[in-house]
């Protein structure tokens, strides 16, 4: 028995993107036939209404119970793994993962459907039946399995592959594997149409097809590994902007630890603490595992190297041609059209830019030298925060990661040269801290004085070691292919009417950065 609430609500549609580089919201929804989404203003009444037997209920249902007995990094695990769920709270888990290239244990892989599969056939077969007897078990399975774990596309594909190839066993005369992979195509275009306009469908299907490529080589799994990612490297360059450099190494040595250790433990832990009273022991022991490989995973992986935004006609012409040299066997080839020429283009695509970033109340300003030779971000953005109902809290991540990084990556930067925050407002200033650990930063401007300003004050504790700081003054003049003027104010305390004042020229035009200034002061 569920609730059917009536109310006040307001339709919307999505808004496009701010910036460039930035989530395209609408495109998102648009791929899942999504038009727009409805707010609502107030509920006006609330009543009963049976909304019958639902496989959708059912894992609801046990997503919430997950959520209620463990703590939030194991609910965040278990849900994520078995059941597909993945709320704000695996925001902090994308982070770590999406650094490391190891993402896709949660997103494309549909690895815990295969696993279950091959736990369940091998029940099967322990009891006795044959390959025709198992095809009506294996279909409820499959339904059930599509059902509890969400129905993305991940687990479409792994149901789909798995069905057929259970299908093809049964005949002497065997498909290939790339009559196989057509099946599936096909039959994941009957669910979803859209499914190519899907990020999550496409990097499924590019890996699948990747993978079936890579076995005319002959290479041995952990060759396969290495190569898979720098195959796949113009793709997820398109999308990220980013190439995790270990995350064919890492995939190679943590894959058989999810397989053999964390989804049982997370399927034995569910199933133990729901059938019985949660063993407040074994919770912890499970806890202090996955802080452990947060840690580890933290530690050695992370390190990706920054493109930036290309083409997607000649992000699929590099996949083409790194694949056809696999094949042939020239591995210089590979890396030449997987990561060089990605490279070399959008570096050469640089001209002397300035933007101006949304990043909602306050200013961003990046400036850009031909080739990114330098680059100067003149404040951060950040967001303001207000007391709210404990209902309403949730983990605040920085605006800058939706914002200002965005760009910055699908500009191809690896460095910035300078970061001039012009006072301590929190709406200018409040996401250096995050811009620096995610983009090295090789000098700080300040105004002299401005450190008065605790909000300065904190940030110049928690500087990264690679930063240094310099203090500004009237007239200095900053940096070589981009010239930035000091014109005021020689000292001050952090505050509006202290505001760092630039000028710079690109081109034959002028331009002037006031910070926020007052008029008494744009008037001197």
């Amino acid at each position: 028995m569920g609730k059917k609430a009536a109310g006040e609500r307001i339709f919307s549609l999505p808004e496009k993107p701010r910036n460039r580089h930035g989530f395209d919201y609408s495109a998102y929804l648009s791929s899942r036939s999504i038009i727009g989404s409805v707010h609502i203003e107030q509920i006006v009444g609330m009543e009963a209404a049976d909304s019958g037997f639902s496989l959708a209920k059912v894992r609801a249902d046990v997503i919430s119970s997950v959520q209620r007995i463990f703590p939030e990094r194991s609910a965040t695990y278990i849900n994520a793994l078995l059941f597909g769920f993945k709320d704000h709270a695996f925001q902090e888990v994308r982070q770590i993962y999406s650094a490391s290239g190891l993402l896709h244990f949660f997103t494309i892989s549909g690895m815990h459907i295969v696993l279950f599969f091959k736990w369940f056939r091998e029940i099967l077969c322990r009891l006795g039946f044959t390959q025709k007897e198992m095809l009506l078990p294996l279909v409820v399975f499959f339904l059930g399995a599509i059902g509890l774990c969400g129905g993305g596309i991940s687990v479409w594909r792994a149901v789909l592959a798995l069905a057929v190839n259970q299908v093809n066993a049964l005949f002497p005369q065997r498909l290939s594997g790339s009559d196989r992979y057509g099946i599936v195509l096909t039959a994941l275009l009957f669910v979803d149409p859209k499914v190519l306009l899907q990020t999550s469908g496409q990097l499924s299907l590019l890996m699948t097809f990747l993978l079936l490529m890579q076995r005319p080589v002959g290479w041995s799994w952990f060759w396969c590994c290495q190569f898979l990612p720098v195959l796949a490297a113009p793709i997820i360059v398109a999308v990220f902007y980013e190439f995790p450099l270990f995350g064919g190494l890492l995939t190679f040595f943590f894959l058989p630890f999810f397989q053999v250790i964390l989804l049982p433990a997370c399927l034995l832990l569910f199933m133990v603490s729901t059938l019985f009273p949660p063993i407040r022991g074994l919770i912890v022991l499970f806890e202090g595992l996955l802080l452990l490989l947060e840690i580890i995973i933290g530690a050695v992986g992370g390190i990706s190297l920054t493109i930036g935004a290309i083409p997607v006609g000649l992000a699929g012409i590099c996949c083409l041609l790194g694949l056809f040299f696999y094949q042939k066997k020239r591995w210089l080839l590979v890396i030449c059209f997987s990561l060089v020429i990605p490279t070399v283009y959008q570096k050469n695509s640089v001209v002397p830019t300035i933007s101006y970033v949304d990043v909602g109340q306050g200013d961003s300003i990046v400036l850009q030298a031909e080739n990114n030779r330098e680059v100067y971000v003149i404040d951060t953005g950040g967001s303001l925060y207000f007391p709210r109902e404990t209902w309403q809290e949730r983990k605040r991540q920085a605006a800058a990661n939706s914002t200002l990084l965005p760009y910055l990556k699908g500009e191809g930067v690896r460095k910035i040269t300078g970061l001039f925050l012009t006072h301590g407002d929190t709406d200018h200033m409040g996401d250096a801290l995050a811009l620096m650990k995610a983009i090295p930063v090789e000098t700080l401007y300040l105004v002299s004085g401005s450190e008065q300003d605790h909000r300065i004050a904190k940030l110049l504790n928690e500087l990264p070691k690679q930063t240094s700081v310099v203090w500004t003054t009237v007239g200095q003049v900053v940096g070589d292919f981009l010239q930035l003027q000091i014109l005021a104010p020689e000292s001050g305390a952090g505050q509006n009417e202290d505001s760092m004042v630039i000028k710079t020229k690109v081109g034959d035009k002028t331009f002037l950065f006031t910070g926020d200034l007052e008029q008494a002061g744009e008037k001197s």
